[in-house]
């Protein structure tokens, strides 16, 4: 084997040793609990940026080793490739804006629905637009997404089906506490004291989907509207 090539092995080896030797000791010192606690908060980040600013710097030492030309060429080539930097980035900023915007708005349209639905749909629907960010950002670099594409199109027709099969069962949920509380409105008025099985207590108000009960010891409890029909309730009109 060349020298060249041996050296840039060790080049290359050495970086990887040496990363992770510092990275380890800037994490401890950045970890202190002596540090400011905004300083231990970006401990992490920092030592990946350690890390891989050292692996780099062994790369180039190796790229030096066998191909000096090629590192005279590679300023010339990172200039040249800062605006398709700067696009990824600027797409990846706005895919993350938009990410937030549509969680927030699909957690407001979910927030009466009851389960998990209400918790997961809204951080999967983040995770889906934060994904079709990354591909548009890769692709800005001249990565080939062909695969990616393919892959995100599967998931997201995945994620639709689910998220549709979810909203149905939890719209049919609700439909169903909604039906119930016409008839709770007809026995149950507010003022009224309640005996189920599982609390009791002073109706305090009617909601669209349950009761809000207080008990003797003030504790409110919330109570399903479908309740009241299929268990056994004890009421003293108020």
């Amino acid at each position: 084997m060349d020298n060249r090539w041996i050296l840039a092995v060790i080049a290359v080896a050495g970086g990887f040793v040496l990363a992770g030797v510092v990275s380890r000791v800037v994490g401890s010192w950045l970890g202190n609990e002596r540090r400011p606690d905004a300083l231990r908060e970006v401990a992490t980040p920092l030592v990946s940026l350690v890390f891989w600013g050292i692996v780099v710097a062994g790369l180039l030492v190796a790229l030096g080793f066998v191909d000096p030309e090629a590192l005279d060429q590679l300023p010339e080539d990172l200039i040249a490739y800062v605006p398709r930097v700067i696009a990824a980035a600027i797409l990846f900023i706005l895919g993350n804006v938009i990410a937030s915007l549509v969680e927030t708005a699909v957690a407001r349209a979910l927030s009466r629905t009851p389960g998990s639905i209400k918790v997961t749909a809204p951080r999967a629907v983040r995770y889906l637009v934060l994904s079709l960010a990354g591909v548009l950002a890769i692709s800005q670099l001249g990565i080939d997404t062909t695969i990616l594409n393919m892959l995100v199109g599967s998931v997201l027709f995945a994620f639709s089906l689910g998220f549709a099969l979810l909203l149905g069962f939890g719209a049919r949920g609700v439909g169903g506490q909604v039906a119930a509380g016409r008839a709770v409105r007809r026995l149950i008025q507010i003022g009224d004291t309640i005996e189920l099985a599982s609390v009791s207590g002073a109706v305090v108000e009617l909601h669209a989907v349950s009761v809000e009960v207080v008990d003797p010891q003030g504790h409110v409890h919330l109570v399903p509207n479908d309740t009241f029909v299929s268990d056994l309730v004890r009421i003293e009109r108020g």
